[in-house]
Parts: structure tokens; sequence; C-alpha cells
């Protein structure tokens, strides 16, 4: 493959406000490069070795082509990332803004909190967490807020999920709930986004988040039926993890499934089941029991693609991943560097963060 590219050229990075910065590549070994990221007056602020994915792909242009005095000296120790994180590396080292890594705010609300000035001082896709009830004045002043604010996350901890027949009528559109709490009665039918941190019996969730596009449960040895899950007709997004799946081969069944993740769950589906899915994004970790994975090439709709702590699998069960066309971001970890790296060798897509840096 002829490259856009050659040692000594210079690229512009877009940085993550939308300003650019300049960068030198020194050198490229295979399909890595060394970037010398540049500020204003010229001085190096980063040296960094990366995939020359975002400068085949010309999402990184090319600014200036090399002259014949080029140094081609590699730089010493440089940290190996990828095209995403070197931008966001050098917006760092330049100090540039960077809005999608803005930290989420969290602010516990207790019975005796002031909401006033601290729901006037909250960004609208703020966490607010109730540990305990909130009196009725305080709980009309969070209603008023969320109306206002409907992509806010509402946690229920503790004492404080007794309140959730509160929040059900809300317009909130996101609720965490991490609290001993009843569904009897209770039906929320503008909540989208559920994380269930305790068990609760499906057929009930489902019948109080009637229409729940993304639901991740993470309690503890709590069951999950996923026939049940098939009653949630506009479910796009399911993440398992440390749960007993029951009947997970119903999965086909849930014909909005676009995303899945399945993380040290019992009884986990199958790969064939998991390949009957029109899946976008599919992550499957520490499943040491799972069967042959080469099911998972007829998901031909597949962009990214994790398969962590899978060490029961060897190069030769999983290098079916290189024929998928459609994967953009893959994460595998079958245990041994060696083999990793061999998957990553033979692959065209990035090479992903963890696996592809040094220390």
């Amino acid at each position: 493959m002829k490259l856009p590219y050659r040692v000594g050229d210079s690229c512009a990075l877009p940085l993550g406000d939308g300003r650019r910065t300049r960068a030198r590549i020194v050198g490229h070994v295979h399909h890595l490069v060394d970037l010398a990221i540049e500020d204003a007056s010229g001085r190096d602020v980063l040296v960094v070795r990366t995939t020359d994915r975002a400068l085949v792909l010309q999402r990184w242009q090319r600014i200036a082509r090399a002259n014949a005095q080029v140094d081609t000296a590699v730089p010493r120790h440089p940290r190996i990332v990828g095209p995403a994180h070197a931008e966001r590396l050098a917006a760092r080292a330049l100090g540039a803004a960077i809005p999608d890594e803005r930290p989420l705010a969290v602010r516990m609300l207790h019975r005796h909190t002031d909401l006033g000035p601290l729901l006037g001082a909250l960004s609208g896709d703020a966490m607010l967490v109730l540990s305990e009830p909130l009196a009725p004045a305080a709980l009309a002043l969070l209603r008023a807020w969320c109306e206002a604010h409907p992509s806010a996350t509402i946690r229920l901890d503790g004492e404080g999920a007794t309140q959730l027949a509160d929040v059900a009528s809300w317009p909130v559109s996101r609720v965490v709930l991490a609290g001993e709490v009843s569904l009897a009665g209770i039906t929320a039918p503008r909540v989208r986004w559920l994380d269930l941190l305790v068990p609760l019996a499906t057929a009930a969730v489902v019948d109080a988040f009637p229409e729940l596009t993304s639901l991740r449960a993470s309690a503890l040895r709590a069951e999950l039926d996923v026939a049940a899950l098939a009653r949630l007709h506009a479910l796009r997004a399911l993440d398992c993890s440390h749960v007993r799946l029951r009947g997970a081969d119903a999965l086909p069944r849930l014909r909005a499934l676009r995303a899945l993740r399945v993380a040290s769950v019992e009884q986990p589906p199958s790969p064939e089941a998991i390949a009957a899915l029109p899946l976008h994004a599919l992550a499957i970790e520490a499943q040491g029991t799972l069967g042959d994975l080469r099911a998972l090439a007829r998901c031909a709709a597949l962009q990214e693609l994790e398969l962590r702590e899978l060490w029961q699998f060897a190069i030769e069960d999983v290098t079916f991943v290189h024929e998928m066309r459609a994967l953009q971001r893959v994460e595998i970890d079958i245990g041994g560097r060696r083999k990793n790296v061999e998957l990553y060798r033979r692959a065209s897509w990035a090479y992903p963060w963890p696996f592809a840096y040094s220390r």
C-alpha cells in the first residue's frame, strides 16, 4: 500500500475545541508513527508514537512535505497510543479545551440540603444522588429543576429509593437504582436509561420502565430473564455483568438491540444467539466457558468489538475478525501479550487502548 505521507512530513492534528496544532512525523515503523507535536513557537510539547490510521484516512491533513535534511532519529521512549488518544494528549499539553471529556457532576442531596443555590450551579447533565427522603418542598424544587434539565440522572441510594414513586412521574430520562425498592404500582414511561444495581424481578422492571432504550444490570448474583426483556420494544443497549442470565438464548427476540455487553455472567448467550442480532457494538468479557466464537463472523454490521479475558482461545480461534469489513474499533485480550500483538499485527484496524502502549 502506498502511504500518503513520508518521514519528515508535517501534519495538522484537530483538537477537541476545533483548534489545530502542528505535528512533525519523525519516523515510522510498520504501521506506527513517531510524532513530535509543536506549539506555536515550534517547541516540542509532546512526543508520542501512534498508529498511522488517521494519516492514511487523511483525517490528519498533511500540511508540508519533508525536505532532504530531515533528522529521522526516533524520539526516546515515546508513549504508544491510538490516534484519538494522541489528539487528547496534544490538547492537554497545549492547554486546549476537550468538551467531550468534561467530568460528570455528582451531587449528594440530603434532607437538610439547601437546593436553591446548589441546583442553580449545576449543569443539565449532572447526577443527583438521593440517599435519604427529601421533604415535599425540596422534592417540588427538584422536580422543577428536572423539568428544565431532562438529561440529568437521578440516583436513588439507601432510604432515598423509597422516593422512586415520586421520581417516576418526573420528566427524567436516566435513573440509577442502588437501594432496595418495591416496583409495585410504579410506572415511569419517560425513563429511557436504567442502571440496575439491586436485584429486582425482570418482569417487574419491564412493567415499571416500559420505554427503556438502555439497561445496565450489575447487581451481584441477581437473575435477569432475557425472555422478559423481549417486551422492551425499544431496547437498543444491554449491559450485563456479574448476574445470572435466564433464557439467554432468547436474545434474538430483542430485535431492536444494537449494543450488547456480557461480562462475568452465569449462563451467557451462545455466540450463535449473539450473531442472530444486527449488533453495531459487542463486548464479551471474562467468560471462561464460552464456546466457539466463529459464529460472530456473521455479525456483518458490527463496528466495535471487545473480547477481554477470554484466555481459553488461541489465535486461530479469533482470526475471523480480520475478515469483518465493518469493524472500526477492536480490543482483544485472549491471554498472553504475544497472542494479542500477533492479532493486531495482522489487522487493518487501529491499535486500541490499552494493548498498544508501553510505559
